[in-house]
């Protein structure tokens, strides 16, 4: 292909003597720049390479700081489940069982009939309510404390604080509370 003609500022190309196409004439050479120095392609490795750096950096302390380890997550899957069991027990004010019971929180001759009479109650190894070992959780450690406490205008005498404390084999504690009102006849 060849410049076969130049007219009014136009070049036309033709091929075997057939005009192709044609392409303006500015009449000095193109100073437009097509594609980028090294120096700019230097920089802007550099700056991604630091955004690429941050990143990863923050990326990787999220990972590390979200997330409570297995221990953790399971002590308070363990306060979460004993503090309900506390919680839906009945609210007249009962005795608390006798130091050393160890027999079921669920058999009719148990002494855990309200949520006073959990107070003091230790697990070394969790078992369910129904005196059963809970596999893997044999190394987990369980305090309820169960007191008379007053809030929002309800008087100390109608009321329980409840606190579970669960202490993992790694050591650490995980303390859940709540509270809970006596019902009134």
């Amino acid at each position: 292909m060849r410049i076969c003609n130049e007219t009014d500022g136009l070049e036309i190309f033709c091929a075997q003597g057939w005009p192709v196409f044609a392409v303006p004439t500015t009449g000095q050479p193109s100073t437009k720049h097509h594609g980028f120095t090294l120096i700019e392609l230097i920089v802007a490795m550099s700056i991604l390479g630091v955004c690429a750096t941050y990143l990863i950096t923050s990326y990787g302390w999220l990972t590390g700081h979200s997330a409570d380890g297995l221990e953790v997550r399971q002590s308070k899957a363990i306060a979460q489940s004993m503090l309900d069991e506390v919680m839906a027990q009945g609210s007249d004010m009962g005795s608390p069982p006798p130091p050393g019971y160890t027999g079921s929180r669920s058999d009719g001759s148990s002494p855990f009939k309200n949520s006073a009479d959990y107070d003091g109650f230790t697990m070394n190894g969790v078992i369910a309510a129904d005196g059963s070992a809970i596999a893997g959780l044999e190394n987990y450690q369980v305090l309820v404390g169960v007191r008379p406490q007053a809030l929002q205008g309800v008087p100390q005498a109608y009321g329980w604080w409840v606190d579970v404390r669960v202490t993992p084999p790694g050591g650490g504690q995980v303390l859940l509370s709540g509270w809970k009102a006596k019902l009134i006849p």
